[in-house]
């Protein structure tokens, strides 16, 4: 067999050559609409590229990006590494701290920034200690870039006639990503080449993302997160019809763009689809019929509700499961052969599983030092391997993440059924121990949000001198809605035992977020440390009979 490396230069090829005349669309803050063509990002990034090297960017030598989900983002994403430079997209929803310390860290030599984003690198430029130059990107035209160079003058200025590329090795390096910082710093991902394109193949096959060149896939997540979570490359590898948002990706926006572009695939958080579906809801008969769509969810499980919310708008809502360690999403649930009939299809328990692994990538679940079976309820922690799974952080030891026999130690508790679906229960730290026992959270969390007075909750854990700890439910009510602690205890009580119940429940104006979306819930663990200590015993009636549920 030929020796091929499988490279981001190649994939680029492929994209200008096969898919040359597929719109890459982009929506400017101002609401307009610009439109490239993937033969054009080609060119751009290979101009990128070059003007890199003439900056005299060397091989291995990072290159840090503050942009929203734009073309000029997605030229970074192919030029960079075509300059042997190694791409880091940086989280802008961080604090200044963390973020002065992933620049340092991975020593960014040149940053691309957005002009809406420049307040940000004016406040932490003095604590850059690497970088050498930052080039504005005039995405509002809003924000002063006197002082910086300009993206566009900067890319078009003359190339030394000297200047050449270097031989990308499908080994080397290509972007850097570090983690949302949920368990302290950040820590950094390298990715190769070789294990993005791997990724790309596999979130490409028909039971992963099942992309393909009649697709029109929306870029909600952003692209300074895990890659965004593969659209960007998995779309230039089928000749997708790419659209990206920029930063407006509020209900109302995105549902424009569905409209617009005939979207046919997206992907996000599901708290964007929450208020997607609210949206759809509160204006039904006044939109335009949106296309057959399919959307992958992720980062936290969606409310069991939200399936059919969104079913009813043509939308299917699909789960995946991944991390930065393992280059974004790498299991989606699909239905399986089993599931012949037509309500199956739609409404199965297939959905509330994060589906099987992608074709590169291995799953097993251990306890105990045991390799735990397939059968549905062994419970034990997450390990994964494969092409695309990093085997250590950047400049960062601890080993205690991996195995001797070399899987990533992820974190997160579940188990896997005989058809091998995986069914991630909780984060180890966010399991309930109360009295010796454990208690899911996201099941609590699942019940709660069916009540239509509940449009946001979290269950965590609290210290409690007797049992060690127990639950304790913080909601975001809808507006005006209230609700009795007596009547939510009644309704979890059809499904749940008395000692796995809430001992409290707590309606909040908000839930914070991590930057990258998800729950804070190590933040709020913290704020209600001391909330034992306000407790009685929780009780409901039932029957006229007076209960105690702890």
């Amino acid at each position: 067999m030929m020796h091929f490396p499988l490279t981001l230069n190649w994939l680029r090829r492929l994209a200008e050559r096969m898919y040359g005349t597929t719109e890459v669309v982009t929506r400017m803050p101002d609401g307009g609409i610009r439109r490239h063509c993937y033969a054009q990002i080609a060119a751009r990034s290979q101009r990128l590229a070059r003007r890199l090297a003439a900056e005299n960017l060397q091989p291995g030598e990072t290159v840090g990006t503050l942009m929203w989900n734009h073309h000029v983002h997605l030229e970074a994403y192919f030029g960079v590494p075509a300059a042997g430079g190694v791409l880091h997209t940086i989280n802008h929803r961080l604090s200044p701290e963390d973020q002065v310390f992933i620049i340092n860290h991975a020593g960014d030599k040149i940053l691309i920034v957005d002009d809406v984003l420049l307040p940000q690198v004016r406040e932490i430029l003095p604590r850059l200690t690497t970088v050498e130059k930052v080039i504005v990107n005039q995405y509002s035209g809003l924000e002063d870039a006197s002082d910086f160079a300009t993206y566009e003058a900067w890319l078009h200025e003359p190339v030394p006639s000297g200047v050449t590329l270097p031989e990308v090795r499908e080994d080397s390096p290509a972007s850097i990503c570090y983690t949302g910082g949920s368990t302290g710093r950040p820590k950094g991902v390298v990715y190769s080449h070789r294990g993005l394109v791997m990724h790309a193949f596999s979130q490409a096959m028909v039971d992963g993302y099942g992309v393909s060149r009649n697709d029109t896939v929306l870029a909600v997540v952003p692209m300074f997160h895990g890659n965004g979570w593969g659209l960007p490359f998995s779309a230039a590898l089928t000749g997708a019809k790419l659209v990206l948002p920029g930063p407006k990706v509020d209900p109302q926006s995105l549902l424009e763009l569905m409209h617009a572009e005939e979207v046919t695939f997206s992907a996000g958080v599901p708290t964007v689809w929450q208020e997607l579906a609210s949206r759809l809801e509160e204006s039904a008969g006044s939109h335009a019929e949106l296309c057959p769509m399919t959307i992958i969810t992720g980062g936290a499980a969606p409310p069991q509700h939200l399936f059919d919310r969104l079913a009813r708008f043509g939308i299917t809502l699909l789960q995946g499961w991944g991390m930065t360690e393992t280059a974004s999403v790498i299991t989606v649930s699909r239905p399986q052969p089993k599931h012949t009939k037509a309500a199956d299809q739609v409404s199965g328990d297939w959905r509330l599983s994060q589906g099987k692994p992608m074709a590169i990538v291995d799953i097993r679940i251990m306890s105990e030092g045991k390799v735990l079976p397939h059968d549905g309820h062994s419970i034990g922690e997450v390990q994964v391997r494969g092409v695309c799974v990093t085997d250590k952080y950047f400049e960062l030891d601890l080993p205690s993440r991996w195995t001797e026999d070399g899987w990533l130690c992820t974190g997160d508790i579940g188990h896997i059924d005989p058809s091998g679906n995986l069914k991630v229960l909780e984060r180890k730290e966010d399991l309930i121990k109360s009295g010796g026992e454990w208690i899911a959270p996201q099941d609590l969390e699942d019940a709660l949000l069916e009540l239509p007075e509940v449009i946001e909750c979290t269950v965590i854990a609290i210290p409690h001198e007797k049992w060690g700890e127990r639950p304790l439910a913080l909601m975001v009510l809808a507006q005006g809605a209230t609700v009795e602690d007596e009547a939510l205890r009644l309704h979890l009580l059809g499904r749940f035992a008395k000692w796995q119940l809430p001992q409290a429940f707590v309606a909040v104006a908000s839930i914070p977020r991590t930057a990258v979306g998800k729950i804070a819930r190590r933040q709020l663990r913290e704020e209600y440390a001391d909330w034992s200590g306000r407790m009685t015993a929780a009780s409901c009636s039932i029957g006229g009979e007076r209960v105690v549920l702890m």
